[in-house]
């Protein structure tokens, strides 16, 4: 990451979570969207997501999906902040919620990740994590949204 520059990108949260929705469905994913609902469907206590247990949005993590026997678990953040400080501590609340929402490590069947906009405010925060020994052990991978072009796309931060 160290000498590399994209272009800022300014999205809220939800604007981030509707960006992932669509691009991993994209790729192929499941993703749950009842969660986030005040009249959960009776039909979800079948969900295949509920077999990690894990529950979507406001039960737990922002972004659940499922793709074969594979499960990603997401956590994201955006970018549309007042000051340059919001982005250090958000950052790390990030970090701080996808570690406490790790209940297999080392399993080949979850994947965790966390996503957000590349935003300069961020990008201290992102050499740290891309160089961290601990975040590579427990394998948490980071997904960038950047511009490319002229259009928004995702690259995997390793």
């Amino acid at each position: 990451m160290v000498g590399i520059e994209f272009e800022d990108i300014v999205m809220s949260e939800m604007e981030v979570q509707n960006f992932f929705l669509e691009y991993l469905r994209k790729q192929g994913f499941i993703v749950c969207t009842q969660c986030d609902r005040e009249d959960i469907p009776a039909y979800c206590k079948i969900c295949p997501f509920n077999k990690e247990g894990y529950r979507g949005n406001r039960y737990g993590v922002d972004i659940i999906g499922r793709k074969g026997d594979r499960c990603l678990i997401m956590e994201l953040k955006g970018s549309k902040y007042k000051n340059s400080a919001s982005y250090g501590v958000d950052f790390l609340t990030l970090l701080g919620q996808i570690l406490l929402n790790m209940k297999k490590i080392d399993s080949e069947e979850v994947t965790y990740a966390i996503g957000l906009p590349y935003h300069k405010y961020y990008r201290t925060n992102l050499e740290r994590f891309a160089k961290s020994e601990a975040v590579e052990k427990l394998g948490i991978h980071l997904k960038l949204i950047i511009k490319k072009e002229g259009k928004a796309d995702v690259i995997l931060v390793e």
